[in-house]
């Protein structure tokens, strides 16, 4: 391992940063997403590492438990900590679909992440639709009117991830409800794409989105469930257009 390397990708994401704010999982995360530490690498020693990012070894500890509980290393007696290759990474843990989103997006990966949202969402808001109650229609309600009046683009990305949160809470299923990090941390990415590309892109959502709501509150399951993968559909046709046109700029649009 290039150590003068290592502690230059490090310090050009901010190595101040990591002292104080606790972020060296994060940093090392980042490294390894990014290929700089690849699957099989050994880390150096405790001592070593501390020193290369500057950071207390108590410091660096916790971060190392971190990326072990999501999978990025794995520690072994009288070898220490190996990098571990990309399938066994927790890619459903929020943190790590963000530091994944953050450093390098591709379709095979946001199409991934919207098979398995084709998969959850249509099947829970049919179940939402027998099982909300008043409490859950008003969140729906609250964040729907939030998407609709706000211009504020930051408000709009929580509120469409707040409508999302509150269709799959009303279907009162504790193992869903389980998922509602991991499936926000996949629209926080999708939906900051779409407002921050167009808002016409955001609002052609919305009418579809309150669309489903109404179905949910008309106790049509059926209909909730198909207008859900319609939706889900066209956000991944929508964000895998956004990418094509970051990737390059010069297209017609």
């Amino acid at each position: 391992m290039d150590l003068k390397s290592l502690a230059r990708g490090i310090g050009h994401r901010g190595a101040s940063g990591l002292r104080l704010n606790g972020t060296v999982a994060r940093q090392l995360a980042l490294e390894i997403i990014e290929g700089r530490l690849q699957p099989g690498e050994i880390l150096p020693n405790e001592a070593t590492l501390a020193e290369v990012l500057k950071v207390s070894r108590t410091a660096l500890r916790e971060s190392m438990r971190t990326l072990i509980a999501k999978g990025f290393i794995s520690s072994k007696p009288r070898i220490g900590a190996t990098v571990n290759a990309r399938h066994m990474w927790s890619i459903l843990d929020p943190d790590v679909l963000e530091w994944c989103m953050e450093i390098a997006p591709n379709p095979e990966m946001i199409t991934a992440l919207f098979e398995m949202r084709r998969m959850i969402e249509p099947a829970t808001v049919r179940l939402a639709a027998a099982r909300y109650d008043a409490a859950d229609e008003r969140e729906m309600r609250r964040a729907l009117e939030t998407m609709k009046s706000s211009d504020n683009s930051e408000d709009r990305l929580e509120a469409d991830i707040a409508f999302h949160g509150a269709c799959i809470t009303a279907a009162h299923n504790a193992a869903l409800i389980a998922l509602v990090p991991a499936l926000t941390a996949t629209l926080r990415w999708s939906v900051t794409l779409k407002v921050r590309s167009s808002f016409d892109m955001f609002d052609k959502s919305l009418q579809k989105q309150e669309d489903v709501m109404l179905a949910i509150l008309q106790r049509d399951g059926v209909a909730a469930e198909k207008l859900s993968g319609a939706l889900i559909e066209e956000s991944h046709a929508d964000t895998l257009t956004i990418l094509t046109r970051m990737e390059h700029p010069g297209q017609a649009r």
